[in-house]
């Protein structure tokens, strides 16, 4: 591909190659092809061109793309006519080399990707390339005979690894499956999963295997218990005045259990907490729970106090939040005396 290549953009200074293929793909070098498309274009960061163009005989379709600036590249790639089929690949930023190195000549600068090829039959066919960043950009789509069976594409998870709460669930995806795909467990006392709906039963770990054909992928999933935790502050670290700081959250048979300490940093004697309002919302922002409380605690001064506030299931607004990704604030008022 790069002797084809050098041929068709040789009046460039700067120059970076990437190539995509819609699926099975392999690194190729190719001699002399046919030239499909071949032009230079400046696409501002968001912007995309396309290129629709006739593949007239069954061969290996070539896609390369040149740019002056580093950056992630979206293409697009699809097949217009008879059995039409339509893929999208990213070229990140890290996998480009230099240029010079890679083209074995100092007459050019920038950055290179070694080329990718895709056996392809006779149709109609459009590519659209997206910068994330404004770059000159040379595409070159080329034909050539097809001499080398394609890879298999690898079946891959939507992400590796996962922590996840007790209670809760995610959904997992896999790409490049040949037919039907089965998802596992290999501990379903920790989670479960159904069509890739990973479901969280209690803490622990387990790895969720997806399989489609002989191709399988893998995600390692943590489990973490529902409770909301935070360290406790002690008297030196609280801000001067009278504050409260919840440290602990957790379900109990539908009500809301909330552990707490109150901090009097003052010089005055609290005789009572007229209201303790607790206010628990969800990381999107809804109310678990807005509950207050009046409470006849005394507290001398420069002192602190832990209590616990149970919320009652009639006042638990959801009763199967993310707590430990909940955020817990307080408020209130008291009496006192010097």
């Amino acid at each position: 591909m790069k002797k084809t290549f050098k041929k068709l953009v040789a009046a460039l200074l700067v120059l970076t190659l990437i190539v995509v293929c819609p699926g099975a793909v392999n690194k190729a070098k190719a001699a002399d092809n046919e030239t499909l498309v071949s032009d230079t274009v400046t696409i501002f960061a968001g912007g995309s061109k396309g290129y629709s163009f006739n593949v007239t005989k069954d061969g290996t379709l070539y896609m390369d793309f040149l740019t002056d600036t580093k950056m992630d590249l979206t293409i697009t790639y699809k097949k217009t006519s008879g059995t039409t089929f339509s893929n999208s690949a990213v070229i990140k930023e890290s996998e480009w080399e230099d240029a010079a190195t890679a083209l074995g000549s100092d007459e050019y600068s920038g950055y290179y990707v070694s080329g990718l090829y895709t056996n392809v039959s006779a149709g109609s066919y459009y590519i659209q390339v997206s910068p994330s960043a404004q770059a000159k950009i040379t595409t070159v789509v080329s034909l050539g005979d097809s001499t080398v069976t394609p890879t298999e594409t690898p079946l891959t998870m939507s992400q590796s690894k996962l922590t996840i709460t007790a209670g809760q669930s995610h959904k997992l995806s896999v790409t490049g499956a040949s037919g039907s795909v089965s998802w596992t467990s290999s501990k379903k006392s920790v989670a479960t999963v159904k069509n890739g709906k990973v479901t969280a039963k209690k803490a622990g770990k387990t790895t969720i295997t997806a399989k489609s054909g002989s191709k399988t992928a893998k995600c390692v999933v943590t489990v973490k218990s529902n409770v909301y935790t935070r360290a406790k502050a002690s008297l030196s670290s609280a801000s001067y005045g009278v504050t409260a700081g919840i440290y602990k959250a957790y379900y109990s048979k539908g009500k809301l259990v909330v552990k707490l300490r109150l901090y009097n940093n003052t010089s005055y004697y609290i005789t009572k907490f007229k209201k303790i309002k607790i206010v628990a919302k969800t990381a999107t922002g809804a109310t678990i729970a807005n509950y207050s409380v009046a409470k006849n605690i005394a507290m001398p001064a420069r002192t602190t106090k832990d209590i616990t506030i149970t919320i009652p299931k009639s006042k638990v607004k959801k009763k199967t939040a993310d707590l430990r990704n909940a955020s817990m604030k307080t408020d209130g008022s008291y009496m006192y005396r010097y």
